[in-house]
């Protein structure tokens, strides 16, 4: 498509085929009338949710505002500077979640379950093992990655338009 149409048959390609997606979706998503949907903030379960969700939006908020900070910090430094935190920004990003997902993913169902029992010290056990463990993933990487810096950000970035230059 994109070299017979180029780019504007590439973007209708993707709108057609966002809303087949959408169209394919429609029965599933939306059952005949047996639900309510409204949201009675006076509900004690709903109170409990919001009084609960709040770190969650919190912690999101702040990881949002990081890269804006460090635009706004680093705008009055040399040129180039917010673009080499954007990309260690993407790479921290990057090796984090590869590091936490797939224990996370696996303990999580076990914290669960815990919670639901009110185990409180198996819930302890639980996440005590879970961070060693992490740490057990972790803490090589950190080391590999101070030893090798330098080499993962030029085999990262360090084609194209950057140079040896721009991974130091």
């Amino acid at each position: 498509v994109l070299r017979r149409h180029g780019v504007i048959g590439l973007a209708w390609a993707t709108v057609i085929g966002t809303f087949c997606q959408v169209a394919a979706l429609v029965p599933v998503a939306v059952p005949p009338r047996r639900f309510n949907f409204s949201l009675p903030l006076g509900h004690p379960g709903v109170r409990r949710v919001f009084s609960l969700l709040w770190p969650l939006v919190l912690s999101g908020l702040l990881i949002r505002c990081t890269p804006l900070i460090d635009r706004y910090l680093a705008s009055n430094l040399a040129s180039g500077v917010i673009s080499q935190l954007g990309y260690a920004f993407r790479l921290t990003t990057m090796l984090a979640l590869l590091l936490s997902t797939g224990i996370s993913t696996v303990v999580f169902p076990r914290m669960a379950m815990n919670t639901a029992e009110m185990d409180l010290p198996a819930l302890r056990r639980t996440m005590s093992l879970a961070l060693r463990m992490m740490w057990l993933g972790v803490a090589p990487v950190i080391a590999i990655g101070f030893v090798l810096a330098r080499p993962v950000v030029a085999g990262a970035f360090e084609r194209g338009r950057f140079s040896p230059a721009d991974t130091l």
